[in-house]
C-alpha cells in the first residue's frame, strides 16, 4: 500500500518551530526520522529502577552522546560528518592554542572567587577529590528559566496562529486574541519571568556567570587549557560495544523532561494555517520536505513539544568567546557569520521532541497511512537496524536530504535487541565511520569516573516536576478552528511508542579565534 506523504504539514510545523526558536546566535536544524523509545531515555535513570539492563543502558548513553554531539552546518538539514566529534575538535583546538600573559589584580582575584563561590558546590569523593556541580541558586536559575521559555513558546505559538490562520474562522480568533487571549498569555509570560529573577535569582547567576568568564580565562592561562583537558578526560565513558574506544558523558535536563505525567506545550495546526506558513517557508525547508510532492488532505495536525537542554559537563563554549587565545595557524573555528562556517561553526544545545500526535482528515484519503517527514512514526524500538557498513571515509555529500532520497539505509547501529533510534531515508552515499578517540580507559581512574559523571548528572540537571507553574491553558478551539467532528473526518493517533525528534536547535560559535593583538603574547 502506497504512503500518502504529508508534506505540507511538516513543512508548516517547520516553519512555525524556526518562528518560536530561532535567533541571532541559534537556529534549527531537521534530522528527519529521529526517535527515541521510553526504554531508550531511562538510560541515565537509577539502575535499579529501570527495565535496561547495565549494558543497555551503556549502549543508550554512548549513542545519546554521539548523536548530540556530531557538529552540524549551519542550514535547515542534518546530514553531519559522522566521522567528526565536537570532543574530539575541542581537544585540539585546547591542545593547538597560544594563550596571552596575563594576570589579575587582587580585586579581580576576589571578584572572581566571589562568583565561584555563588555558582558552584564541591562534592567528595572517598579519595578526597572535589568535583563541582551548581550550587541550589544556579539550578533554581535553570528551573525557572525553563518554565519562562515555557511560557514564552505558549505565547508565540498562539501568536503566530492568529498571525497564519487566514481561515472562515480567522476573525473570531483576531477578536478573542484582541479582547483577552493575548492579555493572559502575556501576564502568564511576565509571571513567569518575574518569578525567575524573583525566585530563579536571575540577575545575580547572570551577572557571575558573566564576571567568572571574563576572569577564569585569564587567571589559569594555559592553566585553563590542563583544567579542560583533565575535565574532558575524567569525562570519557569506555564503550564495551567499541572495543574499548569511549565517548564522552552527555546528558538532556530536566532530568524529568521525559515523564509522561509532565504538561507539554501543544501546537495545533489547521489545513488555513498550514497554508499560510507554507508561503513562508525557505527554499531550503522545501528541498528537506518535498512539498511539491506531497498531496494529503490533511484538515488539522495537533501535538505536544518540548525543549530538551543537552548538558556536556567537560564543554565550556565560554571559551570560545575569549580573546586571550589563538592558534599557531590560519584555522577558523568560526568565522562568526550568518551562516556561519568553519572547523566549528555550531553545537547542538537542545533537542525539540514531540509526543501525542494526533491528525484530522478525510475519509476518502484515510485508507492511506499517513507518513509525516517531521517524524518518526515508526516505533522506535521496534526498528531493525543493520549494522552500520564500514566505508572508506569520503567527502560527504553536502546537497540538502529530501525524504524521497534512495537506497535508503539506517545511519546508526545497535548491538540490542532494544535499538531505540535510527535515521531513515538517508542516501547511504552519506555515510561515514564513526569517529573514535584512540585513548584506552584509565583503570586506576574508573571509580572516579563513575563518581564524576553520576555527579554531574545530578549537580548539573534539574526537575520541574514539582513546584512548577501553571500556565494559562489554550483556547478551547474546537468550535472555532478544529473542524467539527462528522461522518467525512476521521482523527488519528500516531502511535511513536516515544518521542519524535521534530529538530535540533544549534548555538552558532562566534567568531574565534578572535585575538587581543595588543595583549602580551
Amino acid at each position: 500500500m502506497a504512503q500518502a506523504i504529508a508534506a505540507e504539514a511538516s513543512l508548516a510545523l517547520a516553519v512555525k518551530l524556526k518562528k518560536i526558536f530561532e535567533k541571532e546566535d541559534k537556529f534549527l536544524t531537521f534530522p528527519t526520522g529521529l526517535g527515541f523509545s521510553y526504554d531508550y531515555l531511562e538510560f541515565m535513570g537509577d539502575p535499579y529502577k529501570t527495565s535496561l539492563s547495565a549494558q543497555e543502558q551503556l549502549n543508550f548513553k554512548a549513542d545519546f552522546s554521539r548523536e548530540m554531539n556530531f557538529i552540524p552546518e549551519d542550514k535547515p538539514s542534518f546530514i553531519p560528518d559522522s566521522s567528526r566529534f565536537l570532543w574530539d575538535e575541542l581537544e585540539h583546538i585546547l591542545n593547538d592554542s597560544i594563550f596571552a600573559k596575563s594576570a589579575l589584580t587582587q580585586d579581580e582575584e576576589r571578584q572572581l572567587a566571589e562568583a565561584i563561590d555563588f555558582l558552584t558546590d564541591d562534592l567528595v569523593d572517598s579519595d578526597g577529590s572535589k568535583v563541582p556541580v551548581n550550587s541550589p541558586q544556579v539550578s533554581e536559575y535553570y528551573k525557572y528559566k525553563t518554565l519562562c521559555e515555557e511560557a514564552e513558546r505558549t505565547y508565540l505559538d498562539e501568536k503566530f496562529s492568529i498571525e497564519f490562520d487566514k481561515g472562515p474562522d480567522s476573525q473570531k480568533l483576531l477578536e478573542i486574541w484582541n479582547a483577552y487571549r493575548e492579555k493572559q498569555l502575556k501576564d502568564a509570560w511576565d509571571k513567569a519571568m518575574q518569578d525567575w529573577i524573583n525566585l530563579g535569582f536571575k540577575r545575580q547567576v547572570e551577572q557571575y556567570q558573566a564576571q567568572k568568564n571574563s576572569l577564569e580565562l585569564r587567571k589559569y592561562l594555559n592553566l585553563y587549557r590542563q583544567k579542560c583537558l583533565e575535565e574532558l578526560a575524567i569525562s570519557e565513558i569506555p564503550d564495551l560495544n567499541g572495543r574499548g574506544i569511549g565517548f564522552f558523558n552527555s546528558f538532556f535536563s530536566p532530568a524529568d523532561a521525559f515523564n509522561k505525567n509532565l504538561p507539554w506545550t501543544s501546537v495545533t495546526l489547521t489545513k488555513s494555517e498550514i497554508v499560510g506558513l507554507i508561503k513562508e517557508a525557505p527554499q531550503a525547508l522545501k528541498i528537506i520536505f518535498g512539498v511539491e510532492q506531497g498531496n494529503v488532505d490533511i484538515e488539522a495536525i495537533s501535538l505536544e513539544y518540548n525543549n530538551v537542554i543537552v548538558i556536556r559537563p567537560w564543554f565550556k563554549p565560554e571559551f570560545f568567546r575569549s580573546r586571550y587565545w589563538k592558534l599557531p595557524d590560519d584555522r577558523v573555528i568560526s568565522d562568526g557569520q550568518v551562516p556561519c562556517n568553519g572547523i566549528l561553526p555550531a553545537f547542538i544545545t537542545s533537542i525539540i521532541v514531540a509526543r501525542n500526535v494526533q491528525i484530522i482528515r478525510r475519509k476518502g484519503v484515510a485508507q492511506n497511512p499517513v507518513v509525516l517527514p517531521l517524524l518518526s512514526n515508526v516505533p522506535v524500538q521496534k526498528l531493525k537496524l543493520s549494522k552500520l557498513p564500514v566505508v572508506k571515509p569520503q567527502p560527504i555529500n553536502r546537497t540538502p536530504m529530501t525524504v524521497f532520497a534512495k537506497p535508503v539505509v539506517p545511519v546508526r547501529s545497535m548491538t540490542s535487541s532494544r535499538s531505540s533510534f535510527a535515521r531513515l531515508n538517508v542516501p547511504a552515499a552519506t555515510l561515514r565511520p564513526l569517529a573514535t578517540s584512540n585513548k584506552a580507559p584509565d583503570r586506576q581512574t574508573a571509580k572516579h569516573k563513575i563518581f564524576y559523571a553520576n555527579t554531574k548528572f545530578s549537580g548539573m540537571t534539574i526537575r520541574i516536576s514539582s513546584g512548577r507553574l501553571p500556565t494559562p491553558q489554550r483556547i478551547n478551539r474546537t468550535d472555532f478552528r478544529l473542524p467539527a467532528q462528522n461522518s467525512q473526518l476521521v482523527t488519528e493517533n500516531i502511535n511513536l511508542d516515544g518521542v519524535s525528534v521534530l529538530a535540533l536547535v544549534c548555538k552558532r560559535v562566534p567568531k574565534s579565534p578572535y585575538p587581543e593583538l595588543s595583549l602580551q603574547w
